[in-house]
């Protein structure tokens, strides 16, 4: 019995020691479980830390990755954008080559302009001088007729007034003094005896053929001043105008016989005055008798024509 209670406390005493192993080596595994977790903690802390910093890299790499695209993209433009730059440089210097050759042409243009005008200029002044013998012509006739009647009868009547004067128009001008009284048509004796010389010097133009080829017509013009009615001074500066070609033609028949068809008279009554102002010098000055000499329109027609003709080898060039 007492071997077996020895045996059993032997038993009990060798599992009670087991069992004092077995919980120290619980404890030791314990703590290595513990030390494990905490070193699985460790590593599961530090995967978390390098898939938080692998997460980090694919989000900057898919950055990257989008700037990437970004950029080809970019370059794409700016290809583009360089195709269409060399498209555009292409295009100006065509358009500068086309307009370089413009203005070579319009500078040539410009030119032969320039040369037509030089011409022109030369052909201008021809027919201006042609024109301006006319002109001078006809101031010649009455300059003619002036220097005839002063010759006869003086150059001032006995009031000291001027017979004849050759106004800017190139016309003869008497004054209303010297032919009639204040509003009268009715010719004074000292009138008279001016006209009769008029009558004659007319009658010498005429008979020449070559001033008959060029004179269209003589027109007596009567004019007034603003004073009174204008209808009234109508009346009155067509009924002195009438009044002098009437005695022309009684004072030398011939002129009514062989010339009649170059004489007309015409009343311009106040509207074409030599002087606008109001005095009683600027009023004298308007009542007037005035002769005019036109020149035939073939005349001056054949001056051009024989222009022309001078001109044709210069505008054949043209």
């Amino acid at each position: 019995m007492s071997t077996f209670s020895l045996v059993m406390l032997f038993l009990v005493v060798m599992v009670f020691l087991k069992n004092i192993s077995i919980s120290i080596n619980l404890k030791g595994e314990q703590q290595k479980l513990i030390d494990t977790r905490h070193a699985l903690q460790e590593r599961e802390a530090e995967l978390t830390e390098k898939q938080n910093l692998l997460i980090q890299l694919e989000s900057l790499l898919n950055a990257k990755e989008e700037a990437l695209i970004i950029l080809g993209q970019e370059l794409n433009a700016l290809e583009q954008e360089l195709e269409t730059s060399k498209e555009e440089l292409k295009s100006i210097n065509e358009e500068k080559k086309n307009a370089e050759e413009l203005l070579v042409i319009l500078i040539q243009s410009l030119e032969e302009k320039q040369r037509i005008i030089a011409v022109n200029d030369e052909e201008l002044k021809l027919l201006r001088g042609k024109l301006e013998e006319i002109s001078v012509m006809r101031a010649e006739l009455f300059a003619s007729v002036k220097e005839t009647v002063e010759a006869q009868l003086g150059t001032t009547n006995e009031q000291g007034l001027p017979l004849v004067e050759i106004g800017d128009n190139a016309n003869i001008i008497i004054n209303e003094a010297v032919l009639f009284d204040t509003a009268q048509w009715t010719i004074k004796p000292e009138g008279k005896k001016l006209l009769d010389e008029f009558a004659i010097a007319f009658e010498n133009i005429l008979k020449n053929p070559g001033m008959r080829d060029i004179i269209d017509s003589i027109t007596v013009e009567g004019h007034a001043d603003k004073t009174g009615d204008e209808f009234s001074n109508m009346t009155l500066s067509l009924n002195r105008a009438n009044a002098v070609n009437r005695y022309l033609f009684e004072s030398n028949p011939n002129l009514l016989l062989n010339y009649n068809n170059y004489f007309a008279a015409a009343g311009y009554s106040e509207f074409r005055p030599i002087d606008p102002g109001d005095s009683a010098q600027a009023l004298a000055k308007n009542r007037r008798i005035e002769f005019a000499i036109k020149i035939k329109d073939s005349t001056i027609q054949k001056v051009i024509n024989d222009y022309l003709e001078e001109t044709e080898g210069i505008t054949d060039t043209d």
